[in-house]
């Protein structure tokens, strides 16, 4: 990829999603919050193109955490500057 920035995501987790949040996976964070590694699927999605989907990393390290009932996907791995509380509060600015 050209030109590449580093830019933190924080979203909250598709509700569709096939597999749901095990919070005994991965690194853990204390209740409800841990740090996992998510791989890029073998089939590449309708709504991507060829080369784009080739230029991902095949894996991507993201935190999980559940707060107010809300499963939050970030990028943003320093639970103790960034609470899963402090996270939803942010979410909710969006």
């Amino acid at each position: 990829m050209a030109d590449t920035v580093a830019v933190d995501i924080l979203m909250e987790q598709f509700v569709g999603r096939r597999q749901r949040a095990d919070f005994r996976r991965g690194s853990s964070l204390g209740k409800l919050g841990h740090i996992i590694e998510i791989t890029k699927p073998d089939k590449k999605p309708d709504w991507i193109d060829q080369a784009r989907f080739d230029e991902l990393p095949n894996t991507i390290v993201v935190r999980e955490c559940k707060a107010e009932g809300k499963v939050m996907v970030t990028t943003i791995m320093d639970a103790k500057t960034y609470s899963k509380h402090s996270l939803y509060s942010l979410y909710k600015q969006r």
